[in-house]
């Protein structure tokens, strides 16, 4: 219940990425070890996220208490094998690796997991001892370090038990790290070193880092609140693909802004464009029994934000039955480049029309007026600074397809 309430809130958010920093169950207490569906229950809650997912273990996951700890590596063991690399339960001491540490980089910035714990359960202490960090792992981690000297570098663990962990001697710009369920370090201080509070026990919390190309900044600690009411929406009516029209009602009560929040609305299949207001329409996904519409949101702090999204079933309609009085006949050049002209065939005249612009995720880009059109044939002048792709020209409020142009930059 805790995690899906922070879940509401990360659907809507949508970071590039969550960090894990341990205890994402219990498996790893002897009470809870017997039911292993948990694993397999936890796999598919993430991947309801939507959001690539790093993880780093801790002693809930794989180490338990030294009351009781699952025996020989039990809990380790099944870690490996659903969350991470099942070749790890080796017995040769020479293998290279033991443990499971890994880094990415997004940006100018290295993220490195690595696997910490206390040997609770005496398991193989000839390779794993009883640190929070074998010899060999640190080894690794001075190695990676060495291997990207001009990149900002973040490490997210679990805990450093033995205090074996200095961020000025390694170089490290941040660590983030759980065990002690409460919220430590300073968003002031450099190099970083924070903890963040639990998400269980009715906590819900989280904590988000802005990254740019030239820094980043942790902020302080965000709680997701009681059925997710601190980040909400509302949708008018259902957000269930059954109505052509939907308004969703944001509610931010938190403290911060939300500059990239992204809805996915659901409207019927259809061929449709689409209207939308509040927000900019980023991509229409067409491939499943419903149009998913990604609408990219900015929702300031303490703030209600209305978003609306509409189609126009017109253009569904089939031409060869309905009469269309307005339509495309020609852009020439195709392709083009700034400047061009369009043939318009009327079958009567027009005060005024509107032409509008679509690139190819369903965005609207430009809505051209014309004045004065004529029955028969019209040349128009077309003027647009775009960036080079394909385009979709249609008629405002009129049934028929939508002709398509190429502009070169």
């Amino acid at each position: 219940v805790d995690f899906r309430a922070v879940m509401v809130d990360l659907k809507l958010i949508r970071p590039e990425f969550l960090l894990l920093t341990g205890d994402l169950l219990n498996e790893g207490e002897l009470e809870g070890f017997e039911n292993q569906y948990w694993y397999g229950w936890t796999q598919r809650l993430l991947t309801e996220l939507d959001i690539p997912v790093y993880v780093s273990s801790g002693n809930h996951d794989i180490g338990g208490w030294n009351q009781t700890p699952p025996p020989s590596g039990s809990a380790r063991r099944n870690w490996w094998r659903y969350f991470g690399w099942s070749w790890l339960d080796n017995t040769d001491e020479s293998w290279p690796y033991h443990t499971q540490d890994y880094f990415f980089n997004y940006g100018n910035t290295l993220y490195m997991g690595m696997e910490a714990y206390i040997n609770y359960d005496s398991f193989r202490t000839h390779i794993y001892g009883s640190d929070s960090f074998t010899d060999q792992q640190m080894m690794w981690l001075d190695s990676t370090i060495d291997a990207h000297p001009d990149q900002r570098k973040v490490l997210f663990h679990h805990f450093d038990f033995q205090e074996q962990l200095s961020l000025d001697d390694l170089g490290l710009d941040m660590a983030l790290y759980g065990h002690i369920h409460s919220n430590s370090g300073s968003i002031g201080s450099y190099p970083y070193n924070l903890a963040t509070r639990s998400v269980c026990d009715g906590n819900r919390a989280y904590r988000i880092v802005r990254v740019s190309e030239d820094s980043f900044s942790p902020l302080e600690t965000i709680y997701a609140g009681s059925g997710g009411s601190n980040l909400r929406v509302n949708y008018i009516p259902a957000n269930n693909a059954m109505s052509d029209s939907v308004l969703a009602v944001i509610t931010n009560n938190q403290p911060i802004a939300f500059e990239n929040a992204l809805l996915k609305l659901k409207m019927p299949l259809s061929d449709s464009f689409y209207d939308v207001n509040g927000g900019i329409l980023e991509q229409v996904d067409r491939t499943g029994n419903h149009n998913l519409c990604y609408v990219r949101v900015n929702l300031p702090a303490n703030s209600t934000v209305n978003v609306s999204i509409s189609s126009d079933t017109s253009a569904n309609e089939d031409p060869e039955l309905i009469p269309i009085p307005l339509q495309i006949k020609a852009i020439y050049p195709n392709p083009l480049r700034g400047q061009g002209r369009l043939e318009v065939q009327s079958d009567k005249a027009f005060k005024k029309v509107h032409l509008e612009l679509f690139n190819l995720r369903g965005q609207k880009v430009r809505d051209l007026e014309y004045h004065d059109i004529k029955q028969g044939l019209n040349l128009l002048d077309l003027k647009l600074e775009l960036s080079s792709g394909v385009y979709l020209f249609r008629v405002k409020g009129m049934p028929g397809k939508a002709y398509k142009v190429v502009f070169i930059k």
